[in-house]
């Protein structure tokens, strides 16, 4: 009997230090993977180019202030622009462009730029990025170039509704775009908008 014991207590000892063992290994395997530097210079760089505007602005555009002439000459001069196509009729429509090979890395190069113009002004610009709407927020909540009549918008390049999970790893779209057009309630400075299912 005292040996059927100490059989079942060797078991359940070496049971719990494969358990143990396993745990800790885990434990230090994710410590290494969050200790890994996450490098978002290239989307940092890219947003910084939309603070030299006196405005929030995208590309040099900024809604509710850039008339259509001066958003087809900026695009036609911007090196990042190709195939500019023009479907504005009677000061209401877009312009969609596809990106050179000059444009940055951060930017999808597989999806096209849009401007969507209505009464001869700029009100939203779309630009569809290889960087997940995680990262895109972390880069945005450090920065507080919100105005009174424009916000960033970022949607997730997937179906929505989405699982928590699949949100934050989604490409991101990012839209400049007036106030004025937002159906939902507007952030002091970004909407994040989808349905997430918990």
């Amino acid at each position: 009997m005292d040996s059927s014991k100490n059989r079942v207590s060797m078991m359940l000892t070496s049971f719990l230090r494969l358990c143990l063992w396993l745990t800790l290994s885990f434990v230090v395997l994710l410590a290494l993977i969050q200790t890994q530097p996450y490098d978002d210079a290239d989307l940092r760089a890219f947003f910084a180019l939309t603070e030299r505007c006196p405005s929030v602005c995208l590309l040099g555009l900024r809604p509710d202030v850039t008339l259509m002439d001066s958003a087809i000459r900026g695009l036609d001069r911007n090196g990042w622009v190709t195939d500019l196509t023009n479907r504005v009729r009677g000061g209401t429509g877009d312009l969609s462009w596809r990106w050179s090979s000059d444009a940055p890395a951060v930017i999808d190069p597989t999806h096209f730029g849009r401007v969507w113009i209505s009464g001869g002004v700029v009100q939203t610009i779309t630009i569809d990025l290889r960087d997940s709407v995680g990262a895109l927020r972390l880069v945005m909540d450090d920065r507080s170039a919100a105005s009174l009549s424009a916000t960033w918008q970022v949607t997730p390049l997937r179906a929505c509704p989405l699982a928590l999970a699949t949100y934050w790893n989604a490409p991101a779209r990012v839209q400049l775009i007036t106030r004025s057009a937002i159906q939902q309630p507007v952030s002091a400075f970004a909407v994040w908008a989808c349905v997430i299912r918990t």
